[in-house]
Protein backbone atom coordinates (compact mmCIF):
# COMPACT_ATOMS: atom_id res chain seq x y z
CA UNK A 1 0.00 0.00 0.00
CA UNK A 2 1.31 3.48 -1.05
CA UNK A 3 2.75 5.83 1.86
CA UNK A 4 0.67 9.22 2.43
CA UNK A 5 3.78 11.02 1.48
CA UNK A 6 3.89 9.22 -2.30
CA UNK A 7 0.24 9.50 -2.16
CA UNK A 8 0.98 13.35 -1.86
CA UNK A 9 3.80 13.14 -4.35
CA UNK A 10 0.87 11.18 -7.02
CA UNK A 11 -1.62 13.88 -6.58
CA UNK A 12 -0.67 16.11 -9.75
CA UNK A 13 -0.86 12.67 -12.10
CA UNK A 14 -4.32 11.93 -9.80
CA UNK A 15 -5.56 15.04 -11.01
CA UNK A 16 -4.81 14.78 -14.28
CA UNK A 17 -6.48 11.63 -14.51
CA UNK A 18 -9.63 12.30 -12.89
CA UNK A 19 -9.48 15.70 -15.69
CA UNK A 20 -9.67 12.37 -18.18
CA UNK A 21 -12.23 10.58 -16.37
CA UNK A 22 -14.62 14.40 -16.47
CA UNK A 23 -14.07 14.34 -20.08
CA UNK A 24 -14.87 11.35 -21.02
CA UNK A 25 -18.25 11.70 -18.56
CA UNK A 26 -18.83 14.82 -20.35
CA UNK A 27 -18.60 13.62 -23.76
CA UNK A 28 -21.06 11.29 -22.95
CA UNK A 29 -23.33 13.25 -21.60
CA UNK A 30 -23.39 15.34 -24.28
CA UNK A 31 -24.70 12.38 -26.67
CA UNK A 32 -21.04 11.15 -27.81
CA UNK A 33 -21.41 8.34 -30.32
CA UNK A 34 -20.84 4.86 -29.24
CA UNK A 35 -18.60 2.93 -30.64
CA UNK A 36 -20.18 0.71 -33.35
CA UNK A 37 -18.60 -2.94 -33.67
CA UNK A 38 -20.19 -3.66 -37.43
CA UNK A 39 -18.50 -0.27 -38.51
CA UNK A 40 -15.23 -0.86 -36.76
CA UNK A 41 -15.03 -3.80 -38.85
CA UNK A 42 -15.83 -2.21 -42.09
CA UNK A 43 -13.11 0.82 -41.53
CA UNK A 44 -10.33 -2.03 -40.72
CA UNK A 45 -11.48 -4.04 -43.99
CA UNK A 46 -11.59 -0.90 -46.20
CA UNK A 47 -8.02 0.30 -44.52
CA UNK A 48 -6.97 -3.20 -45.28
CA UNK A 49 -7.91 -2.86 -48.64
CA UNK A 50 -5.78 0.88 -49.08
CA UNK A 51 -2.65 -1.05 -47.59
CA UNK A 52 -2.30 -3.74 -49.53
CA UNK A 53 -1.94 -5.81 -46.28
CA UNK A 54 -3.76 -8.14 -44.17
CA UNK A 55 -4.74 -6.75 -40.84
CA UNK A 56 -6.04 -9.57 -39.10
CA UNK A 57 -4.99 -11.89 -36.22
CA UNK A 58 -4.23 -15.63 -37.50
CA UNK A 59 -5.29 -19.02 -34.81
CA UNK A 60 -3.47 -21.79 -35.49
CA UNK A 61 -5.86 -24.80 -35.62
CA UNK A 62 -5.14 -27.82 -34.11
CA UNK A 63 -5.22 -30.01 -37.02
CA UNK A 64 -5.55 -28.53 -40.79
CA UNK A 65 -8.65 -27.60 -42.70
CA UNK A 66 -9.91 -28.32 -46.27
CA UNK A 67 -11.77 -25.08 -47.43
CA UNK A 68 -13.48 -24.36 -50.52
CA UNK A 69 -12.35 -21.36 -52.57
CA UNK A 70 -14.30 -18.93 -55.27
CA UNK A 71 -12.08 -16.09 -56.87
CA UNK A 72 -12.28 -14.71 -59.64
CA UNK A 73 -9.87 -14.97 -62.32
CA UNK A 74 -9.30 -11.79 -64.83
CA UNK A 75 -8.54 -12.08 -68.32
CA UNK A 76 -5.20 -9.58 -68.02
CA UNK A 77 -4.66 -9.37 -71.57
CA UNK A 78 -8.79 -8.33 -72.36
CA UNK A 79 -8.61 -5.96 -69.17
CA UNK A 80 -5.77 -4.63 -70.21
CA UNK A 81 -6.58 -3.68 -73.93
CA UNK A 82 -9.98 -2.28 -72.83
CA UNK A 83 -8.72 -0.35 -69.86
CA UNK A 84 -5.21 0.36 -70.33
CA UNK A 85 -3.54 1.90 -67.09
CA UNK A 86 -6.90 0.76 -64.67
CA UNK A 87 -6.15 -2.78 -65.65
CA UNK A 88 -4.09 -3.95 -61.99
CA UNK A 89 -6.31 -1.50 -59.98
CA UNK A 90 -9.50 -3.40 -61.41
CA UNK A 91 -7.11 -6.64 -60.92
CA UNK A 92 -7.00 -5.93 -57.12
CA UNK A 93 -10.56 -5.08 -56.60
CA UNK A 94 -11.45 -8.53 -58.12
CA UNK A 95 -9.19 -10.28 -55.90
CA UNK A 96 -10.57 -8.55 -52.91
CA UNK A 97 -13.86 -9.55 -53.54
CA UNK A 98 -15.87 -11.55 -50.96
CA UNK A 99 -17.27 -14.96 -51.98
CA UNK A 100 -20.88 -13.71 -51.58
CA UNK A 101 -20.37 -10.76 -54.13
CA UNK A 102 -18.05 -12.78 -56.58
CA UNK A 103 -21.78 -15.39 -56.77
CA UNK A 104 -23.67 -12.59 -57.53
CA UNK A 105 -21.10 -10.98 -60.02
CA UNK A 106 -20.86 -15.14 -61.71
CA UNK A 107 -24.48 -14.67 -62.05
CA UNK A 108 -25.20 -11.05 -63.58
CA UNK A 109 -22.41 -11.40 -65.69
CA UNK A 110 -24.06 -14.38 -67.58
CA UNK A 111 -26.75 -11.59 -69.09
CA UNK A 112 -25.20 -8.13 -69.28
CA UNK A 113 -22.26 -6.33 -68.00
CA UNK A 114 -21.05 -6.08 -64.40
CA UNK A 115 -20.87 -2.53 -63.10
CA UNK A 116 -17.64 -2.73 -60.89
CA UNK A 117 -16.51 0.22 -58.77
CA UNK A 118 -13.18 1.27 -57.70
CA UNK A 119 -12.54 4.49 -55.52
CA UNK A 120 -14.68 7.17 -57.90
CA UNK A 121 -14.56 4.84 -60.70
CA UNK A 122 -16.82 2.30 -62.41
CA UNK A 123 -15.82 -0.25 -64.90
CA UNK A 124 -18.47 -2.65 -67.11
CA UNK A 125 -16.88 -6.04 -67.50
CA UNK A 126 -17.96 -8.74 -69.56
CA UNK A 127 -17.74 -12.40 -69.47
CA UNK A 128 -14.94 -12.89 -71.69
CA UNK A 129 -12.73 -10.29 -69.04
CA UNK A 130 -13.11 -13.05 -66.41
CA UNK A 131 -13.83 -16.05 -65.14
CA UNK A 132 -15.03 -17.27 -61.95
CA UNK A 133 -12.87 -20.51 -60.45
CA UNK A 134 -13.68 -23.10 -57.70
CA UNK A 135 -11.36 -25.16 -55.90
CA UNK A 136 -10.19 -26.43 -52.58
CA UNK A 137 -7.39 -25.66 -50.33
CA UNK A 138 -5.90 -26.64 -47.06
CA UNK A 139 -5.11 -24.11 -44.05
CA UNK A 140 -3.26 -24.37 -40.86
CA UNK A 141 -4.76 -21.24 -39.32
CA UNK A 142 -7.96 -19.30 -39.17
CA UNK A 143 -7.97 -15.42 -39.75
CA UNK A 144 -9.67 -13.27 -37.68
CA UNK A 145 -10.25 -9.69 -38.28
CA UNK A 146 -10.85 -7.84 -34.70
CA UNK A 147 -14.00 -5.93 -34.25
CA UNK A 148 -12.41 -3.89 -31.77
CA UNK A 149 -9.16 -2.31 -31.46
CA UNK A 150 -8.18 -0.14 -28.34
CA UNK A 151 -4.54 0.06 -27.92
CA UNK A 152 -4.43 3.41 -25.92
CA UNK A 153 -7.01 2.74 -24.11
CA UNK A 154 -6.49 -0.69 -22.13
CA UNK A 155 -2.44 -0.45 -22.79
CA UNK A 156 -2.66 2.73 -21.14
CA UNK A 157 -4.20 1.97 -18.65
CA UNK A 158 -1.89 -0.86 -17.86
CA UNK A 159 1.30 1.61 -18.13
CA UNK A 160 -0.31 3.96 -15.57
CA UNK A 161 -0.64 1.44 -13.05
CA UNK A 162 3.13 0.72 -13.22
CA UNK A 163 4.51 3.93 -13.67
CA UNK A 164 2.26 5.97 -10.85
CA UNK A 165 4.69 4.18 -9.00
CA UNK A 166 7.99 5.20 -10.76
CA UNK A 167 8.18 8.97 -9.71
CA UNK A 168 8.78 10.62 -7.20
CA UNK A 169 9.26 14.50 -6.30
CA UNK A 170 11.50 16.67 -3.73
CA UNK A 171 9.58 17.92 -0.73
CA UNK A 172 8.48 21.06 -1.32
CA UNK A 173 9.26 21.56 -4.77
CA UNK A 174 7.32 20.04 -7.15
CA UNK A 175 9.40 20.94 -10.20
CA UNK A 176 11.93 18.76 -8.78
CA UNK A 177 11.22 15.22 -10.04
CA UNK A 178 12.55 11.65 -10.99
CA UNK A 179 10.93 8.44 -12.59
CA UNK A 180 12.44 5.08 -11.77
CA UNK A 181 10.73 1.60 -12.97
CA UNK A 182 10.99 -0.69 -10.04
CA UNK A 183 10.60 -4.22 -10.35
CA UNK A 184 7.49 -4.90 -7.60
CA UNK A 185 4.66 -2.52 -7.61
CA UNK A 186 1.75 -1.73 -5.33
CA UNK A 187 -0.85 -3.26 -7.75
CA UNK A 188 -4.48 -2.10 -8.13
CA UNK A 189 -6.78 -4.53 -9.65
CA UNK A 190 -10.33 -4.36 -10.49
CA UNK A 191 -12.06 -7.15 -12.02
CA UNK A 192 -15.28 -6.36 -13.95
CA UNK A 193 -17.42 -9.86 -15.59
CA UNK A 194 -17.45 -8.78 -19.58
CA UNK A 195 -20.82 -10.86 -19.96
CA UNK A 196 -24.03 -9.83 -19.17
CA UNK A 197 -26.16 -13.12 -19.42
CA UNK A 198 -27.96 -13.46 -15.77
CA UNK A 199 -27.03 -17.38 -16.10
CA UNK A 200 -23.23 -16.49 -16.94
CA UNK A 201 -22.21 -13.37 -14.64
CA UNK A 202 -24.14 -14.49 -10.98
CA UNK A 203 -21.75 -17.95 -11.27
CA UNK A 204 -18.98 -15.83 -12.41
CA UNK A 205 -19.34 -13.21 -9.81
CA UNK A 206 -19.35 -16.17 -7.15
CA UNK A 207 -16.21 -17.97 -8.98
CA UNK A 208 -14.84 -14.02 -8.84
CA UNK A 209 -15.03 -13.55 -5.28
CA UNK A 210 -14.10 -17.32 -4.53
CA UNK A 211 -11.02 -17.20 -6.63
CA UNK A 212 -9.81 -13.72 -6.91
CA UNK A 213 -9.95 -12.71 -2.92
CA UNK A 214 -7.42 -15.02 -1.88
CA UNK A 215 -5.38 -14.51 -4.74
CA UNK A 216 -5.13 -10.95 -4.43
CA UNK A 217 -5.04 -10.71 -1.08
CA UNK A 218 -2.02 -13.39 -0.96
CA UNK A 219 -0.05 -10.90 -3.02
CA UNK A 220 -1.19 -8.38 -1.16
CA UNK A 221 -2.87 -6.48 -3.65
CA UNK A 222 -5.36 -3.75 -3.31
CA UNK A 223 -8.49 -5.62 -5.25
CA UNK A 224 -12.37 -4.69 -5.84
CA UNK A 225 -14.68 -7.02 -7.54
CA UNK A 226 -17.53 -5.01 -10.02
CA UNK A 227 -20.79 -6.26 -9.14
CA UNK A 228 -21.92 -8.20 -12.43
CA UNK A 229 -25.18 -6.72 -12.75
CA UNK A 230 -23.37 -2.69 -12.78
CA UNK A 231 -22.78 -1.00 -16.56
CA UNK A 232 -19.44 -1.90 -17.61
CA UNK A 233 -18.58 1.34 -18.85
CA UNK A 234 -20.28 2.70 -14.83
CA UNK A 235 -17.68 0.47 -13.83
CA UNK A 236 -14.72 1.83 -15.61
CA UNK A 237 -15.89 5.74 -15.13
CA UNK A 238 -16.98 5.19 -11.57
CA UNK A 239 -12.48 3.62 -11.17
CA UNK A 240 -11.27 6.70 -13.32
CA UNK A 241 -13.40 8.77 -10.94
CA UNK A 242 -11.44 7.67 -8.03
CA UNK A 243 -8.59 8.32 -9.84
CA UNK A 244 -7.21 4.52 -9.74
CA UNK A 245 -7.70 2.92 -13.54
CA UNK A 246 -7.33 -0.64 -12.76
CA UNK A 247 -4.15 -2.52 -14.36
CA UNK A 248 -6.02 -5.36 -15.44
CA UNK A 249 -10.32 -5.00 -16.41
Amino acid sequence: MATPEIEAQLAPLRIAVKEYGDLIRELKANGAPKIDIDKAVTELKARKKKLEDTLVAEKKLDEPRTVNVVEVVPNMAVLGKEFKKDAKSIQIALAQMSEENIESLEKHIQTEAFKLKVDNDEFSLTSNMLSVKRSTKTVHVEEITPSVIEPSFGIGRVMYAVLEHSFRQREGDEQRTVGMLRRFIDKHVFVIPLKRRIHIIVPSFQTSEAVCYPFLARDVCLHQVAHPLSSLEDGWLRRDAECRPPMAD
